[in-house]
């Protein structure tokens, strides 16, 4: 199953991080940035099914990249989860563009991510996170990023965050406002 996937998140189990958000948070709409390996899209689709599968909700993925999509696909239609994802060639950054203000309950992010990629993230989609909804941003306990977080004015007026296991980190924010 998902063994085959190649991710260097795979050995800190964020999986079955995204597999659980999707089951406790019960999102009718997740954007993924950065989904060209497919690693995070399928365990997020896979929540998504069975999120569904217990009536709790119908949700769907965007899956954004400007990289080939093909493994991604190949891994979605092996499980029987493409249903689930819509896979979009086209720039993560620019692709808030596509989505109607606080739209989007979860947002991750995988594009090899440094403090300017979640700058660019916040600047260009912050608008379009609903109020109690997340942002989940990997490679979070990277310095730059840390500060970033800890000084950037809209995440400490929007957001309350944490970053969470040791490398390669994902910081989860929280959207506590929409002011």
């Amino acid at each position: 199953m998902s063994s085959e996937i190649i991710s260097r998140y795979a050995p800190a189990r964020f999986g079955e991080v995204f597999y659980r958000m999707m089951l406790s948070w019960h999102p009718t709409l997740v954007v993924d940035l950065g989904a060209e390996s497919g690693y995070s899209t399928y365990w997020m689709a896979r929540g998504i099914r069975k999120t569904e599968e217990l009536g709790r909700a119908f949700g769907h993925i965007d899956a954004y990249d400007i990289g080939s999509l093909e493994q991604a696909q190949k891994i979605l239609e092996r499980d029987n989860l493409q249903t689930y994802v819509s896979l979009k060639q086209e720039d993560p950054i620019e692709a808030a563009k596509n989505y109607k203000d606080k739209e989007v309950w979860i947002l991750h992010v995988n594009l090899h991510n440094t403090a300017e990629t979640l700058r660019k993230i916040i600047d260009s989609w912050d608008k379009k996170i609903g109020y109690g909804c997340l942002l989940m941003f990997e490679g979070g306990d990277r310095p730059d990023i840390r500060q970033e977080l800890e000084t950037n004015q809209i995440i400490n007026t929007k957001y309350v965050y944490g970053t969470y296991f040791d490398w390669p980190g994902l910081a989860v924010l929280l959207k506590k406002t929409n002011d």
